[in-house]
């Protein structure tokens, strides 16, 4: 049960940082059409969304492997 609540959790914060990476593109493209460099923001977002994404990833490959 404290696991369900976990991943209920870090599925959430996956989600939500998945809509950030998408969003935070915006002012990318806006910067590159304007000819300045872009900003660390939407790498950043993109990093951590991995991370969420991995650490549930490995959750459910073991969750996998013990059925």
């Amino acid at each position: 049960m404290k696991n369900d609540k976990f991943i209920k959790y870090l599925s959430w914060t996956a989600t939500i940082m998945s809509i950030m990476m998408y969003v935070s593109y915006i002012p990318q493209i806006l910067n590159n059409l304007s000819g300045s460099k872009g900003n660390p923001v939407q790498p950043l977002v993109a990093a951590v969304n991995c991370s969420y994404t991995k650490k549930m990833d490995n959750f459910y490959s073991v969750r996998k492997m013990k059925v």
